[in-house]
């Protein structure tokens, strides 16, 4: 300060102002004190910078101290019996209503609502991360797509050579014709040769990302449901007269117009933005070759296995090893059900109910199924009418959809 103070009484002294003090430009001794004018106009100057960066100095530590005492502003002192007051109010809003106040704002005692932040917070990374799961199935995809094609044009090219060798061509055109032939049959081959390796990798590639997709999705509707409680509960609450008696007798000691639940509105405007984007009624179902459809199911909220669509099975049909990888237990008891299969053989089984069942965003409780015996462990699970049949589900085998008209987009549809 003291220095402060020092330079602004050299730059502001009167002979330091002096040398601003120039002769005129007719002046007869103008040219002989040319150089020392251009000094005293250079020294000028600098003092007019110097002044000009105190000033500029001043007026913006004032701003800042400004700035800060608007961003800071002072808050008012509670007396003690305001306190006391307030921490009576607080004790019967946590004990009575699990309620917890932060100064003006509310929050629900409990970690969901700090659950469902964390988790849209995290949610961009996690959506990348299932991007980078997508990557590996499009390319395998895409080479299915060029195999095929591939051997669709050498059909065609074969067929037009025989075409071709059937009018009797000369010796050395025909055998260019056979070489030609045989290398498009041979190239076939090989493609047909690989096909079940590369079918087995497509098929593992692409239960890898379908299990992420479930599980990202999964999340969204775990949360929804949170979200759902959550607003629940502040209905519940607004309607009751007990606790908003208290919230007005915390609103008046806080001199507060209203006292709000934390930042959940926002909560749900993000999650809905989320699920307008993700989430569908319309499932895609996908070839499984020999005329047949599977799609991916969730199992209890927690893993997803590949399900064949069987509209001739009356229940979920599970292999005994997969039933245990999804955690379906057989509990002691569990009724004896006979199966017929295709080949009218039969086929011992265990009846079971599965809590939760998911296709898509779309929920079925308490589901029949049955867990095949030792003689079924090289069948494919099914995916029957005990799930198929409920209301709300409309399978469409031509357009290879799974419709339903009941999703959880906020409240459920009914």
């Amino acid at each position: 300060m003291h220095a402060t103070h020092a330079t602004m009484q050299r730059i502001f002294s009167p002979s330091t102002i002096a040398f601003s003090r120039f002769r005129p430009l007719d002046s007869p001794n103008v040219a002989r004190n040319h150089k020392g004018s251009s000094r005293l106009v250079f020294v000028a100057i600098r003092i007019g910078l110097v002044v000009s960066s105190v000033m500029v100095g001043c007026v913006g530590l004032g701003s800042t101290c400004l700035g800060q005492r608007a961003a800071n502003p002072i808050k008012p002192t509670l007396s003690d019996e305001d306190k006391r007051a307030l921490a009576d109010i607080d004790d019967k809003l946590k004990k009575n209503f699990g309620v917890l106040r932060n100064n003006a704002e509310l929050k629900l005692e409990g970690n969901d609502e700090s659950e469902l932040k964390v988790f849209l917070a995290a949610e961009p990374k996690l959506k990348k991360e299932l991007g980078e799961k997508e990557k590996p199935k499009k390319v395998m995809e895409e080479e299915e797509k060029l195999r095929d094609q591939v051997v669709q044009n050498n059909l065609q090219a074969i067929q037009q050579i025989n075409q071709q060798l059937a009018q009797g061509l000369p010796v050395q055109q025909h055998n260019a014709l056979v070489a030609q032939n045989n290398a498009l049959v041979a190239q076939n081959a090989q493609i047909q040769n690989s096909q079940k390796q590369f079918d087995e990798k497509l098929k593992k590639t692409r239960s890898l990302f379908y299990k992420a997709q479930e599980k990202y999705r999964g999340k969204i509707l775990d949360a929804r449901k949170k979200a759902d409680a959550i607003e629940e509960r502040w209905t519940e609450l607004e309607e009751d007269k007990e606790f908003m008696e208290l919230v007005k007798e915390a609103s008046g000691v806080l001199k507060k117009k209203e006292l709000k639940p934390a930042t959940f509105q926002a909560v749900q405007r993000n999650l809905a933005k989320l699920e307008q984007d993700f989430l569908s009624d319309v499932v895609e179902l996908r070839d499984a070759g020999a005329d047949t459809l599977c799609v991916s199911v969730t199992i209890n909220g927690e893993e997803t296995v590949e399900m064949m669509i069987d509209t001739g099975a009356s229940s979920i049909s599970l292999p005994k090893a997969t039933a245990d990888a999804l955690g379906v237990k057989v509990p002691s008891g569990a009724p004896d059900v006979v199966l017929s299969l295709a080949d009218d053989s039969k086929i011992m089984a265990k009846q079971v109910f599965i809590p939760l069942v998911r296709i898509g965003a779309f929920e079925v409780e308490n589901v029949e199924a049955v867990v095949l015996n030792s003689a079924g462990e090289d069948a494919v699970p099914l995916l029957g009418m005990s799930f198929l049949n409920n209301n709300g589900i409309k399978l469409d085998i031509d357009s290879k959809t799974l419709t339903t008209s009941k999703v959880f987009f906020g409240k459920k549809k009914k």
